[in-house]
């Protein structure tokens, strides 16, 4: 049971990230840390309205529904359960546009949620509205 154990040490402690783990520390005692966060959260805050205002804008919300929170960097574009979302998201990676589909994250995608993973925390603001039409488009295409 040695190596198993060590594994799992390995895995919880991280052995290895001295120099990250320092670095960390040093950066949250400057309180730069904290800056950092706050910075984060208003510039994710508005890639987030951004990102709705568009599919406010492009989706017919009969149709499509978006979910999720202010809490995290993705939002789910939730799809009728006819649609294929396996292909809609390789379509879209085809035309630039990287999203996940959502059935994907389902022990059985063929019997999970139909829809689609949008990250949008290292998208531009000002690249959501083409990004999002991009996928508009391939959505419109499948419904």
């Amino acid at each position: 049971l040695a190596r198993p154990f060590i594994t799992g040490m390995e895995e919880i402690h991280r052995s290895g990230q001295v120099q990250m783990q320092a670095a960390m520390a040093e950066f949250m005692e400057q309180g730069t840390f904290s800056s950092h966060i706050r910075n984060m959260r208003t510039l994710y805050a508005s890639r987030l309205a951004a990102l709705q205002q568009q599919i406010a804008a492009r989706c017919d919300p009969a149709l499509v529904k978006s979910s999720g929170s202010d809490a995290g960097l993705h939002l789910s574009l939730v799809l009728p359960q006819h649609c294929d979302d396996a292909a809609i998201a390789e379509a879209a990676g085809k035309a630039g546009v990287a999203v996940r589909p959502l059935s994907g994250y389902y022990h059985d995608p063929a019997q999970g949620q139909r829809g689609l993973v949008l990250g949008y925390a290292c998208v531009k603001n000002e690249d959501i509205a083409p990004a999002f039409a991009v996928l508009a488009d391939q959505v419109e295409r499948h419904l």
